[in-house]
């Protein structure tokens, strides 16, 4: 565990409550025994004490902040990942895999959301093209955040997450599945 560097991994509130909860308990311990730095004799050893816990006091400043920015990721992940599923159900459509995999394979530039093991899944295609050209290259797929899957890979995916051989489409490119003319 790094405990300067910000867990884009984290999952729950627990860490960093509990990472602000020492960090404040720090803080307070230091500031307690300040009396006791004002008693070192030797001014070398009082200015050495005084700088480290101004040091140490910052740290734990820092990752307070770590701390509350970790805790914002969370609430935004679980707001984001739980969205009201069972509406998203009832306005999905079911579409066959090999017409899903059809669309992929078809379009240069794509965008499709499922519901599958009560969340969204986001996948699809994307693609570059120069300036001035409207030809498409370098086409690649993507499944959430994850950017150059293989299509071997994506198939596979589908196919996992097929119900009858066929998967709940919430939306294509942003569209309602009934609105979309592909």
């Amino acid at each position: 565990m790094k405990l300067f560097s910000f867990n884009l991994n984290v999952k729950s509130y627990f860490n960093p409550i509990l990472k602000i909860v020492l960090s404040v308990s720090v803080i307070v311990l230091l500031f307690l025994s300040f009396n006791l730095l004002r008693s070192i004799s030797n001014v070398f050893w009082s200015v050495v004490a005084r700088i480290l816990s101004a040091q140490i006091v910052i740290l734990c400043v820092l990752r307070i902040y770590i701390s509350f920015s970790e805790i914002i990721l969370v609430y935004e992940r679980k707001t984001k990942t739980n969205p009201d599923i069972k509406s998203a159900k009832e306005r999905s459509k079911a579409f066959s895999v090999e017409y899903v995999i059809s669309l992929l394979e078809n379009c240069d530039i794509i965008d499709i959301s499922i519901v599958t093991g009560g969340r969204i899944l986001s996948f699809g295609a994307s693609s570059d093209s120069r300036a001035g050209c409207s030809k498409l290259f370098d086409k690649k797929y993507y499944i959430n955040d994850n950017e150059d899957v293989e299509l071997g890979y994506l198939k596979e995916m589908l196919n996992s997450s097929a119900v009858d051989d066929n998967v709940y489409v919430v939306s294509i490119d942003g569209l309602y599945p009934e609105k979309f003319k592909g």
